[in-house]
């Protein structure tokens, strides 16, 4: 019989108090290396996310509603973190939200009696779930929304087992600031207003609580300083949207351009629809994890919890389908993680039942691999770099003092990244219209008038040489006198007169 050395003996074992820190630590690690693998290592990803990638870089304006708090964010870290480009440096601003959202999550789920290897295996299943993880791989806000999604969860929760009042502001604080990220988190009121009542309903005969939450309302509200703030800075770079006005406020902070795709539905669209399209997201997100999901909602003993959740679930849900936007699916982040936490209760519940101490780690790495090796193929940014080293060449290739105009808002984004973001070419001075008219445009290509660059807040003098990324205004510009030249770069035309 084999037995143990003396000096084994000896080793110290591993408190239980230590052995809870390798839980979060092998999950930062996992997670890290998710994000980290699949990241997209420049300027590219959906349209919103190349504008995130130069725009914060030099404090301006993006498109409604503004997202100050994360803009603010950005300009530090873009700012301050030493290594890659700027377009990297704002993407891995995403990737470290979502780690911090994980361990949190994480937290949550112990904090909810969930056991720490249960709780560890459902996080890195919701840290590598579809829809976070393709946010957390490009210059997007979502991630630091959902960051504030779990914190208040979070406080909200703490502040019930710990009975602590600062717990409960905390959590107010917090969904105060979330608005400074994206509005629809007045969709998450409904449901902490009657999760709060159902806990302790005298928090709201206290005068104090109405102050102190009444004084986080306004700090909050105080981010949109920064929409003036940037709109009246004499040495601001990019102002697509003036904000200098009560009108104009209004007009930029409710999103009025975009409601014409709100509820804009028959009731048969409706269905066929919005309907449709959320319960094929939702399946789709949470794959062969769904039964765990509902067995874990239907076996979930906590009433206030249940119907907070439900509460929740409905009034995201709701404004959700009655938006009619492609990328619709980050809109349904907060259920995901609902979600995710009733597949760690239903996964709590099986883990008891399962009693082979063999058996249940096979399960859940195998869950992981499965979940990981399917999403990671489908959200990977890693070699998405074509589109950008090709607009790069542009850059390199055109005239000194140049005027690039782009065929659409994916091509001018990339020329605004690399002359806005990067400075690149500073030097040679190339400009880069985005609200423009084709008249102004000939004017000054024929010298009556110079071009007035609004976003940028320049007026071009006369003798640019004009670039045209496509033929598309070939024929108009031939109407005018002028030819399109074809130069030495795919795509990429010169005018010319005739």
């Amino acid at each position: 019989m084999l037995r143990c050395p003396d000096y084994l003996k000896k080793v110290p074992r591993m408190s239980k108090k230590n052995y809870r820190f390798i839980y979060p630590l092998f999950l930062f690690l996992c997670a890290a290396t998710l994000y980290g693998t699949t990241l997209l290592p420049g300027p590219g990803g959906t349209v919103d996310s190349r504008e995130f990638q130069f725009v914060p870089h030099v404090l301006g304006i993006g498109h409604p509603t503004g997202a100050p708090l994360y803009m603010v964010l950005n300009y530090v870290f873009t700012n301050c973190f030493p290594l890659g480009s700027v377009a990297f440096r704002a993407n891995l601003l995403s990737a470290v939200f979502s780690i911090a959202i994980c361990l949190i999550f994480f937290r949550l789920l112990v904090s909810s009696g969930v056991k720490d290897n249960v709780a560890f295996f459902v996080s890195l299943l919701y840290a590598s779930s579809r829809s976070l993880w393709s946010q957390s791989v490009i210059a997007e806000l979502y991630t630091l929304h959902m960051l504030f999604f779990v914190l208040v969860l979070y406080f909200l929760f703490r502040w019930r087992s710990s009975t602590k009042i600062i717990d409960l502001y905390i959590a107010c604080g917090l969904y105060a600031f979330s608005f400074g990220v994206h509005l629809t988190s007045i969709t998450w009121l409904l449901a902490i207003v009657c999760y709060i009542f159902a806990v302790n309903k005298k928090v709201f005969l206290s005068l104090k609580n109405y102050l102190v939450v009444l004084t986080l309302v306004a700090l909050g509200a105080l981010q949109y300083f920064y929409l003036y703030w940037r709109s009246t800075a004499p040495e601001i770079s990019y102002v697509p949207y003036v904000v200098d006005s009560w009108k104009a406020f209004i007009w930029y902070v409710t999103g009025a351009e975009f409601k014409g795709a709100m509820y804009h539905f028959t009731f048969m669209e409706f269905l066929e629809k919005s309907v449709f399209r959320f319960f094929k997201y939702y399946f789709v997100e949470l794959n062969f994890l769904f039964p765990l999901a509902v067995y874990g909602f239907y076996k979930h003993e906590d009433r206030k919890v249940k119907i907070f959740f439900s509460i929740l679930f409905a009034s995201v849900l709701g404004y959700a389908l009655g938006y009619d936007i492609p990328d619709i699916f980050v809109y349904f982040l907060p259920l995901y993680v609902i979600s995710f936490v009733y597949v760690a209760i239903g996964a709590q519940i099986l883990v008891q039942k399962i009693q082979s101490a063999e058996l249940l780690p096979v399960l859940c790495l195998s869950s992981v691999v499965a979940f990981t090796a399917v999403n990671g193929m489908l959200v990977t940014q890693h070699f998405n770099t074509a589109d950008a080293e090709y607009f790069k060449q542009v850059m390199d290739y055109v005239d000194k003092d140049a005027v690039v105009i782009g065929a659409n808002w994916d091509q001018m984004s990339y020329l605004l990244y690399y002359s806005i973001g990067e400075k690149r070419n500073e030097s040679k001075a190339i400009y880069i219209p985005v609200k423009y008219s084709l008249d102004d445009l000939l004017h000054y290509m024929d010298g009556r008038q110079r071009l007035f660059l609004p976003v940028q807040g320049k007026t071009l003098d006369f003798g640019k040489a004009v670039y045209f990324l496509g033929p598309d205004k070939a024929n108009v510009l031939m109407e005018h006198g002028y030819t399109l030249e074809k130069q030495g770069l795919a795509d990429l035309y010169k005018a010319v007169q005739k």
